[in-house]
């Protein structure tokens, strides 16, 4: 008993020793995690220009360019739209700042009330002391670190550029050497075929993900866009476009694609039955997209039930923000993989219980210890 209660310490320590270096070291493991993850994407292409006889070093680089040009694109098209983000994030602020005032000063009117009912005498200077906006923000009771966490993982436009340039000659070195990497990978495991089993199942996982949601978002904007359009929502292509990226958030896009729109409706006066439309059929869209387009669409290949997801949302976020929560799902479906085929009983029971499709997890490690045959 001793023993086993040594070695779950042994095991909170590490879990813990390594959820610090990661936070600390945040920006050296999202270049890697980012590299690792584009690398993925692109190994199958890859693979099959190698077969067609074409240059190992030339197919990488042309595969790099290719992304680093798409992503470009991407950026580019961001770009036009970011003068109306930002006008419409400003608005939006200005509209929660109104609504977050009348809030806090209903609790602290509620507060008082609780007060001269119990008779509890208010500290003295705390009667007649203007509170300007700052301050209502900073010291509200109702979150007093908002601006914190909705800055938490915001990095400097130089960490950017250099993650621009960083991630491409990364993921070339690895597709450069992934023949070399291939024949590493083989001889960590006892069976050879292991690692390469285990490179297959991530890179499936991670394209079926980045590209499933890339086609998730394209099928959810048209819709966010009619939507708006027939509530008249302001700047109702750019909000259908915001609607739609956080949608693929898996859980909290419920709560976040609608967000931004019914605050634009509140702030164009007496809407509040439309605002609460809006953010209704929000959420309905995405309910409907992740219980019916979704698995189609992704089918098993990413495999992570609610549960863990929720948890690695939660985790990785707050390891390392908005860059976390956009990983979350990927990292720990490969943390995932990498359980089930360790050959550790208790990684591979921990594996089985983060699967969506418990009782086929669970089937090797029961034939294992022999329960079936």
């Amino acid at each position: 008993m001793k023993s086993k209660a040594l070695e779950f310490g042994v095991w909170i320590l590490a879990v813990y020793a390594i959820g610090l270096l990661m936070h600390q070291a945040a920006t050296i493991f999202i270049w890697v995690v980012c590299s690792v993850l584009l690398f993925a994407l692109l190994d199958p292409t890859a693979e099959k220009l190698k077969s067609l006889g074409n240059s190992t070093l030339l197919s990488s680089l042309a595969l790099v360019l290719g992304a680093t040009a798409a992503t470009v694109f991407l950026i580019f098209l961001l770009g036009r739209f970011s003068a109306d983000m930002v006008v419409e994030l400003q608005g939006s602020r200005a509209i929660f700042l109104k609504y977050y005032q009348q809030l806090d000063q209903g609790w602290s009117s509620f507060s008082e009330s609780l007060t001269h009912a119990f008779k509890v005498a208010a500290p003295p200077g705390a009667v007649g002391v203007p509170t300007t906006k700052v301050e209502l923000v900073q010291n509200s009771p109702i979150g007093g670190e908002l601006r914190d966490t909705l800055m938490h993982g915001l990095g400097s436009a130089v960490t950017i550029f250099t993650f621009a340039i960083l991630v491409p000659i990364l993921t070339f070195f690895l597709l450069a050497e992934r023949d070399s990497l291939r024949k590493v990978s083989a001889r960590v495991f006892d069976n050879p075929a292991t690692g390469s089993e285990i490179w297959h199942k991530i890179v499936v996982s991670t394209r079926a993900f980045f590209l499933g949601n890339l086609v998730l978002g394209l099928v959810t904007y048209p819709i966010f866009a009619i939507l708006f359009l027939c509530f008249s929502v302001p700047s109702a292509f750019t909000l259908a476009g915001l609607a739609s990226f956080f949608n693929l958030i898996p859980f909290l896009g419920a709560v976040l694609a609608g967000f931004l729109p019914a605050l634009t409706v509140l702030g164009e006066g007496d809407r509040v039955a439309a605002a609460i439309a809006v953010y209704g059929v929000c959420v309905l869209i995405h309910f409907a997209v992740a219980n019916f387009v979704t698995p189609k669409i992704l089918g098993s290949k990413v495999d992570i039930n609610a549960t863990v997801s929720t948890i690695a949302l939660v985790a990785w976020g707050e390891l390392w923000g908005g860059p976390g929560l956009i990983l979350a799902i990927p990292i720990t479906a490969a943390i995932k993989i990498i359980f089930a085929h360790s050959g550790v009983p208790r990684l591979e029971w921990f594996a089985a219980m983060m699967s969506d499709d418990v009782d086929t997890a669970l089937k090797p490690r029961v034939r294992k210890a022999g329960l079936v045959k």
